[in-house]
């Protein structure tokens, strides 16, 4: 009933693997993922990072100055991605929603990314690797599913993790 996100965080704030006698492999994976848990909850500082948006234009998200700055991981062959497209866009053509929405593309195809970025008229600035799931962005962030969507304050703090546009 509290959502699998908060319920990961829940997790590793209170978890309890200090108390173990033993110090194998298992418990400091483990411990490493809870650190990685921790590190993206909901009011920690993201990650910065830097990458070339379709455009070549370089983005910087500590460089971003916006209210609010929302990261959409998505993938041009998921289609939960492609209906949250079109929320998204409604969002992002209203400036007073002060918000700046950058897409982050776990796409290996140039060319499959460029037809759903003109099918569905994305204007807002896509960054894309084209190194899957291995990309350096979406490890930082620790995504392992699409859509994934991280809302940021000002100050690039994590405010909110939404799974959809009803939560």
């Amino acid at each position: 009933s509290i959502g699998f996100e908060r319920g990961l965080e829940h997790i590793a704030v209170h978890n309890k693997l200090d108390d173990f006698c033993v110090n194998t492999e298992s418990v400091i994976d483990l411990q490493d993922k809870i650190e990685f848990i921790n590190k993206l909850a909901i009011g920690k500082q993201a990650p910065n990072f830097t990458g070339k948006d379709m455009d070549g234009h370089i983005i910087s998200l500590n460089e971003i100055i916006s209210k609010r700055t929302l990261l959409f991981f998505w993938a041009s062959w998921c289609p939960y991605c492609k209906d949250m497209i079109s929320e998204i866009s409604k969002i992002y053509q209203f400036p007073e929603a002060e918000i700046m929405v950058v897409g982050i593309s776990i796409d290996t195809s140039r060319s499959e990314l460029n037809k759903v970025i003109n099918e569905h008229k994305i204007n807002w600035p896509v960054i894309a690797e084209f190194e899957g799931w291995d990309g350096q962005i979406p490890k930082m962030f620790g995504i392992a599913a699409t859509p994934s969507i991280f809302l940021l304050d000002e100050n690039k703090t994590i405010i909110a993790k939404p799974t959809s546009f009803t939560a």
